[in-house]
Parts: C-alpha cells; sequence; structure tokens
C-alpha cells in the first residue's frame, strides 16, 4: 500500500545466472532478459518505472532465457486515492475579504461598488488532486470570473478530493451595492 503522492514505484532487480543443462548433456548458463508489463515510463539499467494509478496496479516480471520463460512475479501495488479537500489559497483580484482565510471551510465576504460587474475568484488546493466546482486545478493557483447582479451575491466553492467523496465547501458573498466598497482585512 502506498499513499496517494506515490504515483511511480521503481521495479528494480538483480538477476542471477540461470543454469540448464541441454538434451546434449551440456551445462549451459546466461542471465535471463526481465520485462515488466505493463510497460515501464522510463527503464534505467536493472530498474523499470511504473505509473500507479488510484486503486490495485499489478505489475508483472517476467524472466526469459534463449526465449523460454524461466519465472514470472506478479507485485500488487494499491494506491490510495488523496483526501486532502482543502483550499490553500482563497482571494478575489478586486477587493480584500473582511475575514483572514483559513484552510477549514467557511464563508467570506467583500463589497464591491456598483461599477464593478465582474470579480475573479483566485483559488489554489493543497492537493493536486482535488477539483474545484468539477474542474481540475492540479495544485497550481486558478481563477474564475463571476459575474454580479446588483446586491448580494453567492459564489459557492466545492472543493473535492481525488476519493471523490471528501468535500470542503467555502462560499463567498460579494455584496454589490451603491457607495464606497469596504476595505476588509483578510487575503490569502
Amino acid at each position: 500500500f502506498v499513499d496517494e503522492p506515490v504515483d511511480r514505484v521503481g521495479v528494480l532487480w538483480d538477476v542471477a545466472e540461470h543454469c540448464f543443462t541441454t538434451e546434449a548433456g551440456a551445462r549451459q548458463c546466461s542471465t535471463p532478459e526481465v520485462s515488466v508489463h505493463p510497460m515501464p515510463v522510463e527503464r534505467r539499467g536493472n530498474a523499470s518505472i511504473v505509473s500507479l494509478a488510484v486503486g490495485r496496479n499489478t505489475m508483472h516480471v517476467e524472466l526469459k532465457t534463449a526465449g523460454e520463460r524461466v519465472n514470472s512475479y506478479a507485485i500488487h501495488v494499491h494506491r490510495e486515492a488523496a483526501t486532502d479537500s482543502a483550499l490553500l489559497e482563497l482571494y478575489l483580484a478586486e477587493v480584500p475579504f473582511h475575514e483572514d482565510f483559513s484552510l477549514a471551510s467557511g464563508v467570506y465576504t467583500a463589497e464591491v461598488p456598483l461599477d464593478v460587474s465582474a470579480v475573479t475568484v483566485w483559488t489554489r488546493t493543497r492537493s493536486a488532486y482535488a477539483t474545484i466546482n468539477g474542474l481540475a486545478a492540479n495544485g497550481h493557483l486558478v481563477s474564475n470570473s463571476w459575474q454580479l447582479t446588483d446586491g448580494i451575491n453567492v459564489l459557492f466553492l466545492d472543493v473535492t478530493a481525488q476519493d471523490e467523496s471528501t468535500h470542503c465547501q467555502y462560499t463567498v458573498l460579494v455584496d454589490r451595492r451603491a457607495g464606497d466598497a469596504g476595505a476588509g482585512a483578510g487575503g490569502t
């Protein structure tokens, strides 16, 4: 079993010579060829690097000498799905939140004047495998523009972990109103 950050494993071998007696009674030795399936992402000398999917992964290692199979091994590796659904960053490009940002789910408020018709919400997931409202973020800082109506606008962000059952919800309330936009204390 490996945790979700492990997305590749190396299969390393040290093969001894395989000796056998031919039909004519002669002793013959050779070093078996090694093949790993599924096909490795990369092969380095006597090692193969294989990508792991979430769940059970089976690698078959086969040893052959003179075209005949000498031995075969199955290696099973179970990769856990990520359960991290937190945001690392959340902020508006136009104005700060009234609240300081916290990794935990929360409600954040901001005010903008009527001449602001849209806000850009910037987010970064803590896990490279989490999605925001169903869209992959890959752990990068991403933005999404939201059109605003007059009054209070509710922007809902649902961050889903790779296991697809762990969620964190963040709600951004943007009050678009006449007058000066209130200055907030928060940020990233």
